[in-house]
């Protein structure tokens, strides 16, 4: 009896810790081919972190200033945190001279990747696939911050756009929107974003609703008026009897 119940207890062990590894994505070595892939960046931002949403993928650039090693998280079922599957990384030393992940290690856990740099300061890039019209990221460092969106998208009308946290300002460059922040304290960016047709269509469906809402209200009102005219009917002639 105490054999059955050791084994029973040994194989809900095992299916615990295999379905623990599935879901956290275990850890150790973080896959070589796909940091080593080639991705184009643009070093020459402003901000300390910039986020480029184009193309089927974001892509970073980290401002590396005295540090030696950063971790990366993203968000996996509502608050809970799970490694950033980063692609592509490259590390620019301020001379001008860019390596690739043959210059970097990178380890993950259940909750996120770290990456160390080759070097304290310099600028370190990798690109993430991306989908839909949002960008919801965590925040792997305070300081400055600027998200570029695709061409012909916008985020000004709050009821098909978003961007937390506030104290943001946007410009327009080259076609496309610019939000930036000049300082970012909390754990996440949020912003979401919508094609300037979706805004026609959104302002058609509202046009439609108003006119509807128009329409259902003057028949209620007719046939009030109506109601209100019969009983009237009745009591002039329940007087005259």
């Amino acid at each position: 009896m105490n054999r059955r119940l050791l084994a029973a207890a040994a194989l809900g062990l095992l299916l615990v810790s295999a379905g623990c590894t599935g879901l956290g994505g275990g850890s150790g070595q973080v896959d070589r081919a796909k940091l080593a892939q080639n991705a184009t960046y643009d070093w020459n931002t402003t901000a300390d972190v910039t986020f480029n949403v184009t193309g089927g993928y974001y892509h970073a650039v980290y401002r590396v200033d005295n540090r030696s090693s950063i971790a990366l998280a993203r968000f996996h079922r509502l608050n809970d945190r799970r490694p950033l599957p980063i692609e592509a990384v490259a590390f620019r030393y301020p001379n001008g001279t860019v390596v690739g992940a043959e210059a970097m290690n990178a380890t993950q856990n259940r909750t996120h990747v770290t990456v160390t740099f080759p070097a304290r300061h310099g600028e370190f890039a990798y690109r993430v696939a991306h989908r839909g019209k949002e960008l919801r990221v965590v925040t792997a460092v305070q300081g400055s911050y600027e998200v570029v969106i695709p061409p012909a998208t916008q985020v000004r009308y709050p009821l098909i756009g978003r961007v937390a946290p506030a104290g943001y300002r946007t410009s327009e460059e080259g076609g496309r929107v610019h939000v930036r922040w000049d300082q970012v304290t909390g754990d996440r960016i949020d912003v979401r974003y919508y094609l300037v047709r979706d805004l026609w269509i959104f302002a058609g469906m509202l046009a439609a609703g108003a006119a509807a809402a128009l329409v259902g209200l003057s028949y209620f009102w007719l046939q009030l008026r109506e109601l209100r005219e019969r009983r009237q009917t009745v009591d002039v002639e329940r007087g005259g009897r």
